[in-house]
């Protein structure tokens, strides 16, 4: 099992990172607020490796944005 974390400014693409690197391509609109954990099977030397990759949400933006 391999874990990974991606860190980086605000708008850096640690998101589309993510993205890239489990589906194979690039997203073209990303919301900051929400945050999840991927999973996906790799070959890695020829060994399965279980990757997990947690995308975490921008700490500066509100999770309930209302509009008033």
């Amino acid at each position: 099992q391999a874990k990974s974390g991606h860190l980086g400014g605000r708008g850096a693409g640690k998101s589309a990172l993510t993205m890239k690197l489990l589906t194979r391509r690039l997203i073209s609109e990303y919301d900051p607020n929400l945050e999840d954990t991927y999973s996906s099977e790799e070959t890695v030397d020829h060994q399965p490796v279980h990757l997990r990759v947690m995308d975490a949400a921008d700490p500066d933006t509100p999770r309930n944005c209302e509009a008033a």
